[in-house]
């Protein structure tokens, strides 16, 4: 049985579960919570970088290696524009959007745990949740570290966020709906659950918070990228989700 582990917030945990379940794969998924979820990896030899894969041929873990098993996994049946996957726009996506929307999300909710506590401890293990929850000051620390945040520059990667939606909706064939044609294809599905940070889609496995809940900053860039023809076009795909 594949199991999977991870928190069910993390984008690189969401893709691996959106992709398995499209493949209607069986696997087992246990829940994690962020920066705890690094013992684990560790411990099999991967950095703390998400996701965690248990296979019957070993252990797989980061983005990149779990996205490349779990695609590989699709059927070869079917639609082969649904099956296909454009290499080039998946490294563009990884390269420039993933970490940039993590980190934004992060930066802007790490100092509001209010807001953050619920979505970090949602479905975790009950030792998990309490770590997040008592120790909260340290578990910040952690994460702020980790994801280098005090090297963050938000106008700076607001707007580098904002170019890849420019540049995945020059890229989406304008006769489709989606790169996969009528419904989504991979390829949105990747675009979608990386800029899922700061789109916070209905749609979502997690119950993520009312956008006017958020900080402004947060909110308002959610509200920017929102109106966006890219932006749009990934609400569509989580609505398909």
């Amino acid at each position: 049985m594949l199991k999977l582990y991870g928190p069910p917030l993390a984008p690189p945990v969401e893709l691996s579960r959106w992709i398995l379940d499209r493949r209607r794969c069986p696997y087992e998924f246990h829940t994690q919570a962020a920066a705890l979820s690094a013992i684990r990896a560790k411990l099999h030899g991967h950095s703390s970088e998400l996701p965690l894969l248990l296979t019957d041929q070993g252990s797989i873990g980061n983005l990149r290696p779990s996205f490349s098993y779990v695609t590989g996994l699709l059927p070869q049946a079917g639609d082969p524009a649904k099956q296909k996957v454009d290499h080039d726009l998946v490294a563009y996506l990884f390269e420039n959007l993933f970490s940039q929307a993590v980190r934004t999300f992060y930066f802007h909710m790490l100092p509001h745990p209010e807001l953050l506590k619920p979505l970090a401890t949602s479905k975790v293990p009950l030792l998990h949740a309490l770590v997040v929850r008592h120790l909260y000051g340290q578990w910040k620390n952690v994460m702020w570290k980790g994801l280098k945040l005090d090297e963050y520059d938000p106008e700076k990667v607001s707007r580098e966020i904002a170019a890849v939606f420019v540049e995945v909706w020059r890229r989406l064939p304008k006769e489709h709906r989606f790169f996969g044609g009528d419904a989504p294809g991979i390829d949105d599905i990747v675009f979608a659950v990386l800029a899922s940070p700061v789109l916070l889609p209905p749609g979502h496995p997690v119950k993520l918070p009312d956008p006017s809940e958020l900080p402004a900053g947060l909110r308002d860039q959610l509200q920017q990228l929102r109106g966006e023809p890219a932006g749009k076009l990934a609400l569509e795909v989580y609505r398909f989700r």
